[in-house]
């Protein structure tokens, strides 16, 4: 999900954001900046990471197979009706199933269950708070297979936009925004947590089912969800039931309906399709691209949506085949700032198409980042998903890395690094597994810089053969996945342990305080790089030596490896006048530079008063610690004087000259010349012309 309201609200900046828009965004904000946090304060998602249910839990012992899901729904009202049939089997012996199910509360809104059946036979279930607890007649031991039938009636409950809701598009054309009353639409967004708002479910993402999903709606309105339409039928009596199968399992925050008065056409790409994960068997074909708006949107969509096939083939170049080649891929407006990332149906905001072009990327329609976002969630967040909450960087951050990619392979590098450097943040509070807010600038962000970092480490080539190794492992394909199943592919196409990375970059906050000190050496430069000595990064970090002619020469040195402080001798052929760190941004790094010795060693400064009698004071400003000697020329050439000083600080500093020679005598009247020497005597800094 854009989560998804990072998309949500930021993209309205593209389209000319105003605090009428952004009110409507349910934000008090001006700035594009600001609008992530702000929109999930809004959304009260911070408590993510204060209730350890039902976020955090383990999943209860039950694999759910199958839902087969049938609704009657109206556009009138958000009242909600329904059965919910579920195929599962116990993973542990069983006296009782737990659904997740959010219950009615005084009498006025939420859902009530109206009848259970285990197998064809009536049970009384107690529901209560979020749960439905369904007794068993016998222990259900884990060889067995049971079907529970849910029959559910009820106004879900929301979380503002979460759940299931009927909401109105907006009058674009108009300044002020009002929403179309002729122009409703039915909609569901469950992430993370919402489901059991609306049906009764196993609400974790850990267990993922196939779904038929069946909704009877007045016979104008269009049904898009995930999977392949299966029936269409007028009803009579202004009502159509229509029919949507998803054969592919997917968790129940996943499962959607979008229900509008939608006008729809199709398009189609030629794709691999992964016939066979284990001896990587595939075959092409041709799969369609579905999508669904309202008929005043369309223009927007069919312009931001251009190149959504190409996007399809040029992410199953670099992560592997689309996983649901046998299915489709569709897009669906729905009434969000944002996007969702439904398996082969996303659910994008109206706000989300324009008929403008990206400010940052010439060329890219406004939202085009978006589609990649969510098109990317096809990999990565459906095909494999999180087995916890506290793993949603798996999700998002390669999601939000994906948008730079696509920039990069679509319209150049440089537009990709300019997508980077976007996202690029000055702080990420928390650590990216188990953060304190789950959908928050850690997780998106730093999550995207992650990724990238990691493709600087282990190379283009691993790097995308990990990626499609971790997306057509047999093991994973379709299933559940922590941050060590990701580690440990990249381990493998890598062909070394990468604890060092990930470790520290997963777990700790913030990221990575150098201190840096440079001095000129003979022959080349040295550097000193001090970290903290309680966070210690090890990483290749790039260097760009600038050299005295202009050019510069870019090398990777390794920090961390021997502890708090790296120093190292970097040795040119000529001297180095400024060393930048990272000079491309391509790490997450604090740098502070504590004393930079790369300019000439010494500079006069002043030399006074000129003419001088019978004195003469020299002024300098040393760049680095050394010693300095003077030399006092007469007009023919000859030495008269050497002046010299053991030891300089740097920083400013004087010299007199008395106006007498090596000997001691007064010189003469006449012009001289000084000639500034710094270190070991071979570098002539400055020469000056006296009168006296």
């Amino acid at each position: 999900m854009r989560k998804s309201i990072l998309v949500a609200c930021t993209v309205l900046a593209f389209f000319g954001s105003t605090p009428r828009v952004l009110a409507l965004c349910g934000l008090q904000v001006q700035h594009p900046d600001d609008l992530l946090e702000a929109k999930f304060g809004r959304l009260g998602f911070d408590r993510l990471s204060k209730a350890p249910t039902p976020y955090q839990r383990a999943d209860r012992p039950i694999d759910v197979l199958h839902y087969d899901l049938d609704l009657q729904v109206s556009l009138e009202t958000v009242d909600l009706s329904g059965v919910v049939v579920a195929t599962l089997m116990p993973l542990a012996p069983l006296d009782t199933v737990t659904f997740d199910f959010r219950s009615e509360i005084s009498g006025s809104s939420g859902m009530v269950v109206d009848s259970v059946t285990v197998d064809g036979n009536p049970v009384l279930a107690t529901h209560v708070d979020d749960e439905l607890r369904i007794p068993l007649s016998i222990t259900a031991l884990p060889a067995d297979t049971l079907t529970i039938e849910v029959a559910f009636s009820g106004r879900p409950l929301r979380d503002w936009i979460l759940g299931y809701g009927l909401r109105n598009f907006f009058d674009r054309t108009d300044p002020q925004l009002p929403v179309l009353p002729d122009e409703p639409i039915l909609q569901s967004l469950s992430e993370p947590d919402a489901a059991r708002s609306w049906w009764p479910c196993h609400d974790h993402p850990f267990d993922a089912a196939t779904v038929d999903l069946h909704v009877t709606a007045p016979t104008r309105f269009e049904l898009a969800a995930p999977g392949v339409m299966t029936e269409d039928t007028d009803l009579g009596g202004g009502l159509r039931r229509q029919s949507w199968s998803m054969s592919r399992p997917i968790p129940s925050y996943l499962v959607s309906l979008n229900v509008a008065d939608y006008v729809s056409w199709t398009d189609s790409v030629v794709v691999d399709h992964l016939v066979d994960p284990v001896t990587g068997q595939t075959e092409t074909r041709t799969m369609p691209l579905q999508y669904f708006v309202p008929s005043f949107e369309e223009a927007a969509a069919r312009y931001t949506w251009s190149k959504v096939g190409r996007m399809v083939q040029v992410f199953a170049e670099k992560f592997g085949p689309y996983p649901y080649a046998d299915i489709k891929y569709g897009m669906s407006l729905f009434q969000f700032g944002g996007a969702m990332e439904h398996p082969t149906m996303s659910s994008m905001g109206q706000f989300t198409v324009s008929q403008k072009e990206n400010p940052d990327v010439p060329g890219s329609p406004g939202g085009e980042w978006i589609a990649a976002h969510e098109l990317c969630h096809q990999w990565f967040g459906d095909a494999v998903r999180v087995e916890r909450w506290g793993e949603i960087w798996l999700n998002e951050g390669l999601a939000r890395w994906s948008e730079a990619l696509w920039f990069e392979l679509e319209y150049g590098p440089e537009a990709g690094r300019v997508w980077l450097d976007r996202i690029y943040r000055d702080s990420y509070p928390g650590s990216i597994v188990d953060p304190g807010a789950l959908f928050g600038t850690t997780v998106y962000n730093k999550g995207a810089r992650v990724v990238h970092q990691l493709r600087q480490v282990v190379g283009d080539v691993a790097f995308f053969e990990a990626l499609r190794q971790y997306m057509t492992d047999p093991a994973i394909r379709f299933g559940a996945v922590n941050s060590g199943d990701f580690q440990a592919h990249f381990e493998a196409t890598y062909g070394q342990s990468l604890d060092w990375y990930f470790d520290p970059w997963l777990n700790w906050p913030g990221r990575p305080s150098l201190t840096l000190t440079q001095y000129r050496i003979a022959g080349g430069v040295h550097l000193e790089i001090e970290q903290p000595t309680d966070r210690i990064y090890r990483l290749p970090l790039p260097l760009r030596l600038v050299y005295e002619d202009g050019s510069f020469e870019d090398r990777l040195e390794w920090i961390g490896e021997s502890g708090a402080v790296s120093a190292f001798d970097l040795l040119t052929d000529q001297p180095v006048t400024a060393v930048a760190i990272d000079p491309e941004r391509d790490w997450l790094l604090d740098v502070e530079v504590a004393a930079s010795y790369l300019t000439p060693r010494v500079e006069l400064i002043a030399a006074y008063p000129n003419p001088f009698n019978p004195q003469l004071t020299l002024s300098y400003f040393a760049g680095q610690p050394t010693t300095l000697a003077v030399e006092v020329y007469d007009a023919r050439g000859r030495r008269v004087r050497t002046l010299r000083l053991a030891t300089v600080d740097p920083g400013i500093g004087t010299l007199v000259w008395d106006g007498s020679d090596s000997g001691g005598r007064p010189v003469v009247s006449g012009v001289y010349h000084l000639r500034f020497l710094a270190g070991d005597g071979t570098e002539e800094r400055r020469s000056v012309t006296l009168l006296r």
